[in-house]
């Protein structure tokens, strides 16, 4: 099982909507096939597996990192807990239920109804943690969120409030911008706010410089989906996001109007998707969007994992609203000084309750990953 829930880890950040899951397929000490869920969620590991065991599965012990599907999938393919049967498997052992409700424990009784041993629970903590965005996702419809700060040893997020040209290239190092790109790898999202998205023009692709020649920059369908809060649809056509739409997708989130707009119908015909939100009124007039119903949103279209690379604002905002399920900050040797912006933006400080997890130095940087005490599974 642990063999497997590796090769489910490899899959991380590319399975949309579905979840990362590994399957292997023993007979008498022998493993005779393996497979992760395949890119853009199908087929699933399962299928796979069975599919490159053939014959060989009947009377074989298959491991899956998550309870085998029972329902029909879009392409009205047969769900994995059929292929089994069919397969004449002889016993299947997975840790966890899987709690979506159309299947949620349905596997084991078509199995046992069909002379299957099964085997529940079975490294069912290591396959929880890795688990924990889809998890989230069907038990809370909130998707999980990596809070992701790169800072100076003075607390500054950048240099400056003036566009990003006027500022430095980058805080962090480049071995902290390849660990940078492993996170973007594992997300199925990538998220930033409008501010954010005005003031430095960023792309939110793998960092150019640091990928091989082989890895290029061209659309896959288990690309990163690059989301923007942008409620009054700010985001120029011209913009760097737009203008790569064919390198991953881009979604917006905005208000309805904005939305039914001739901007919104140009961006739409530019490939772009915009996806409503509810607004809420804000302090002292204007109005901004429910970040809460946005994650809900999100997490409704699929979406199990997101980056969050914003600034202090959207920072604050998560925080606040106890979304952020992890922290990694990204310490730098140097100091920005008084020109500098604060990791948050709050006229109203608070405390938030995360304690450190990890410390990893690379180079003059460090990585710090901290947790919320709450548990937000």
């Amino acid at each position: 099982m642990r063999a497997a829930l590796s090769l489910a880890r490899s899959a991380q950040g590319s399975t949309f909507p579905n979840p990362p899951v590994g399957c292997i397929i023993a007979h008498s000490h022998e493993i005779i096939a393996f497979a992760a869920t395949a890119p853009s969620g199908r087929p699933h590991a399962e299928t796979k597996a069975l599919a490159i065991a053939g014959n060989k599965a009947k009377g074989a012990t298959l491991y899956s990192t998550l309870e085998p599907c029972t329902h029909k999938n879009i392409h009205n393919t047969p769900p994995c807990c059929q292929a089994i049967v069919s397969a004449k498997i002889a016993r299947t052992c997975y840790p966890i239920q899987d709690p979506d409700p159309r299947t949620n424990g349905a596997c084991k009784k078509i199995l046992e109804k069909n002379n299957i041993i099964v085997t529940e629970n079975v490294c069912p903590q290591e396959a929880s943690q890795q688990l924990e965005p889809y998890l989230k996702r069907c038990h809370r419809t909130l998707p999980h969120i990596t809070l992701k700060l790169a800072i100076s040893l003075d607390g500054k997020i950048s240099e400056t409030s003036q566009p990003y040209r006027q500022r430095q290239t980058h805080i962090s190092g480049a071995k902290a911008r390849i660990y940078r790109n492993n996170l973007l790898r594992q997300s199925d999202a990538i998220l930033i706010g409008a501010q954010t998205m005005r003031l430095d023009n960023p792309k939110l692709l793998l960092d150019e410089i640091l990928i091989s020649p082989e890895e290029t920059q061209e659309r896959h369908p288990f690309a990163s989906i690059r989301i923007i809060l942008d409620g009054g649809l700010t985001i120029p056509l011209e913009s760097n996001l737009v203008q790569t739409v064919d390198h991953a997708p881009l979604w917006i989130l905005t208000r309805a109007a904005e939305a039914a707009s001739d901007k919104g119908t140009a961006l739409k015909n530019s490939g772009v998707r915009l996806i409503p939100v509810p607004a809420l009124s804000r302090q002292g007039g204007g109005v901004r969007l429910s970040l809460i119903e946005a994650m809900h949103t999100l997490a409704a279209e699929g979406i199990a994992s997101i980056l969050c690379e914003g600034g202090a604002k959207l920072a604050h905002e998560l925080l606040s609203e106890n979304l952020a399920d992890r922290m990694i900050l990204f310490s730098a040797p140097h100091t920005l000084g008084a020109q500098g912006l604060s990791m948050l933006a709050s006229n109203n400080p608070k405390r938030f309750d995360f304690q450190l997890e990890e410390t990893l130095t690379l180079d003059q940087d460090e990585i710090k990953t901290f947790r919320p005490q709450h548990n937000n599974v």
